[in-house]
């Protein structure tokens, strides 16, 4: 029987005043739970999968690296629903590594000698129907697969339950598997208060171990940054965050930030009395480490080397040297996903795999260790090169969406290899090169300062006077336009000029008129700029030079539909843009009704800009070229303020934000700050702000149906659905009643149910939202209430 079945079985023992007895409960249990010595922080919403997963499945196994809290959770788990058997047993598997070992922790922790069974699992199987058992098994993973048998074997007595410990997958034909998720972080770059940060359970275990050992401590507004740097460098591991606590009787929480490259000396824990081993980060992993093959050992510390998620592609390209490693590497990487060493997550292009940060720099120890860490590094700079170098200036198309958003991803890789390139083997050209190529990406990636920071560091360091400095020297101008840096960009284009007519290099020369069209256009001088964008056309056409061409006439296109009073017409960069494009024209037909879009709203026919604008973002939408669609989003964003549908301006801001880069044009920067400014006038600061976060939590599909419909049929949010689970109706009414003031019993009352019944709800919404307050609950109501569809009487 399911946890839920048990508990619904279970006659309730009736006290002499006719009511229930917890303690005449509790007194027919025998549990082997060991007490915990310190109190059990946080993981509410994990506490509540795990019942949750009882509730359909008779056994559950827990997964996950070292030191991710398997052991503690399924204790504390076992303990919040014990009283649904008759006898909870704990079975400590650490350190039994053979079948026999497997057998006698089972036999002592089941004490079924006297029974006549042979066997734990015959003992198990012979279990009267009447009585439940729930078995703890903690530590599976060196006996996982005398575990995994057992587990089976003994499905077939429906009133025995099993929680399972394991650092590897145990592939047990029933039950169910979840990979415990190390504790929650707080939110990368978003201002917190004291008292939300306190509620964040890795914040919370470390405030509560740390005062533990130095109680006068206090999470402070003068520590908070460095005690969430902390837990997120730690990546939320209870055992390391519970060993750093340690360290605060002699350490501040900054000297311990400080010291975390030097983390696996600094985790340590040194016995205070004979009956407490030394404990150890590094020993915790060595155990981990050891228990895979060779050949998971060499990926585990090649992996290493990404710095971020990672695709089989890429380990293949990366970490694999023949070709019989490449065609093992998804074996492999299926075993190290096994081992709970990779993670995986769901990104658009497929399956990524991911390491936590502790285990890459375990991994790095051993290749450092092995000598194979520069070799390593230099295929790692190899491959994000190649990705760079592929990836088209422009991005157009399918091919070209796909690489640029890989880029995206990879962008953590792209640091780690250019300052390996340029600081480690101090050799320039390849740090030149990839900065180089990454032309667009650092504008997509809103780190065009960065980017124009790695050009120059580049060039600094590069002593050759030749094409690759031309085109570092180009590629500075680009972004010190972007960034309007003006006067930097002309100094640079004297510069790139005399090195092109030195050079005699065509591709060179059509690159400064590009610059200096771009440079011209930031001034405002938009005749000059026309003239120098047509004229890097017809070079870059001349070289066959396709992505350039594309560029550079999609910002002539904006230039001539910006500014009414030239003389050129946007007739033929329309012609041009449609003879280039391919796939049944969908690509040039795409960016002429953009150009054409932006015409309209510069001459103020708002109606005929947003038609094209939404026929455009229809087009494009099913070819996923995200930077079409952001342009779509931004311009009919103006559109919305220009038709005073103030609030959808802000949502379709706010979106284009997510998807696009954050770097405009300096003309177009202008509009944008008028559009929102008059958003923000109009609806108030608060409110404009909160709309504009909105638009940032959409997807994609919901962003381009939001700009299509003008919220007619716009995806709602309602407050039944934001969460991780959905409440029942019941617990709807709980919460509303709980943000009108309503303590537990007035809740009962006005429910018609018990109290006890109503502490039940207010627990299961607590859990099912992740929150830890009652004052959370009523938040949340009542920012989410003006969501909801309005009711009418139907009556």
């Amino acid at each position: 029987m399911t946890v839920m079945e048990l508990e619904q079985r279970r006659p309730e023992v009736q006290s002499q005043d006719g009511e229930s007895s917890y303690a005449d409960t509790m007194a027919r249990i025998t549990s082997s739970v060991p007490a915990e010595s310190t109190s059990f922080v946080g993981r509410r919403l994990e506490l509540h999968k795990v019942k949750q997963l009882l509730s359909k499945y008779r056994s559950l196994v827990l997964t996950g690296p070292a030191g991710v809290g398997k052991t503690r959770l399924a204790k504390q788990a076992a303990t919040t629903v014990e009283r649904a058997f008759d006898r909870v047993v704990y079975v400590a598997l650490e350190g039994e590594t053979s079948e026999a070992g497997f057998a006698r922790a089972l036999q002592l922790a089941l004490d079924f000698e006297s029974s006549g069974a042979r066997s734990a699992a015959e003992w198990i199987v012979g279990m009267p129907p009447t009585e439940s058992v729930l078995l703890v098994l903690d530590g599976c993973e060196r006996v996982w697969q005398e575990c995994a048998e057992f587990i089976d074997s003994v499905d077939a007595n429906s009133s025995v339950s099993i929680i399972a410990t394991s650092r590897r997958r145990l592939g047990t034909v029933g039950g169910v598997t979840w990979a415990v998720p190390p504790m929650a972080l707080p939110s990368e770059g978003a201002a917190q208060s004291l008292t939300d940060a306190a509620r964040i359970d890795s914040v919370a275990l470390f405030v509560s171990r740390a005062q533990s050992v130095y109680p006068a401590f206090e999470l402070t507004d003068r520590n908070l940054a460095s005690v969430s740097e902390l837990c997120a460098r730690l990546d939320g591991l209870p055992l390391a965050l519970e060993l750093a606590a340690a360290r605060m009787r002699a350490l501040s929480v900054e000297q311990l930030v400080a010291r975390l490259d030097n983390r696996f000396r600094l985790l340590t824990l040194e016995p205070g009395n004979r009956r407490r081993p030394k404990l150890s980060l590094w020993d915790v992993l060595a155990e981990s480490f050891a228990t895979c093959s060779d050949d998971e050992r060499g990926m585990w510390s090649a992996s290493s080397v990404f710095a971020g998620s990672f695709s089989l592609d890429d380990i293949e390209a990366v970490c694999c040297a023949t070709d019989d490693e490449r065609i093992a590497a998804a074996d492999v990487v299926t075993g190290l996903i096994d081992q709970s060493v990779f993670g995986y997550v769901e990104q658009s292009g497929g399956l990524e795999y991911r390491l936590l940060d502790t285990l890459r720099k375990y991994g790095a120890e051993q290749l450092e260790a092995d000598g194979a860490t520069r070799s390593m590094r230099l295929r790692h700079l190899a491959w994000i090169s190649d990705l760079a170098r592929d990836t088209e200036p422009f991005w157009t198309g399918p091919e070209g969406v796909r690489r640029s958003d890989k880029l995206l991803l990879r962008h953590s890789d792209i640091l780690a290899a250019l300052h390996f390139s340029l600081y480690e083997q101090r050799d320039p050209a390849p740090a030149l090169r990839l900065a180089a190529d990454l032309r667009v990406h650092w504008m997509s990636a809103n780190r065009v300062e960065e980017g124009l920071g790695w050009v120059t560091a580049a060039l600094e360091a590069y002593d050759r006077d030749d094409e690759l400095r031309a085109v570092g020297l180009s590629v500075a101008i680009y972004l010190s336009a972007l960034d309007s840096q003006i006067e930097r960009a002309d100094q640079l284009l004297v510069s790139c000029r005399e090195l092109a007519a030195r050079l005699q290099q065509p591709l060179i020369s059509a690159h400064c008129a590009f610059d200096e069209g771009l440079t011209r256009w930031a001034k405002g001088e938009a005749e000059a700029a026309a003239a120098l964008l047509e004229d890097a056309y017809h070079r870059y056409r001349a070289l066959a030079a396709t992505s350039n061409q594309r560029e550079a006439l999609f910002i002539l296109g904006m230039v001539l539909a910006n500014d009414g009073d030239l003389a050129g017409s946007l007739d033929e960069v329309e012609s041009n843009l449609a003879g280039m494009a391919d796939e049944a024209h969908w690509w040039g037909s795409g960016y002429v009704l953009w150009i054409r879009g932006y015409a309209a709203l510069k001459h103020k026919d708002i109606e005929r800009a947003q038609k094209l604008l939404r026929q455009c973002i229809t087009q494009m939408q099913p070819h996923n070229d995200r930077s079409i669609i952001w342009w779509c989003l931004e311009l009919l964003g103006w559109v919305a303020a220009e038709q005073s549908s103030l609030q959808l301006a802000a949502q379709l801001l706010g979106a284009a934000s997510t998807f696009g880069p954050h770097h405009l044009p300096p003309v177009l920067q202008e509009q944008h700050d008028r559009h929102v400014a008059a958003a923000r006038r109009a609806l108030g600061g608060a409110k404009a702000d909160r709309l504009h976060y909105k638009g940032t939590l959409l997807t994609m599909q919901q962003a381009v149906e939001l700009a299509i419909t003008g919220g007619d049929r716009a995806p709602r949010r309602t407050h039944d659905t934001l969460g991780e689970e959905k409440l029942s109706e019941r617990e709807l009414e709980v919460a509303k009643l709980i943000a009108q003031g309503h303590s537990n019993k007035a809740i009962a009352t006005a429910l018609v149910i018990s109290t006890r019944t109503a502490e039940g709800h207010v627990q299961k919404i607590l859990a099912k939202r992740g929150f830890a307050s009652r004052s959370q609950i009523a938040a949340w109501i009542g920012e989410s209430a003006h969501d909801e569809p309005e009711q009418h009487d139907t009556h």
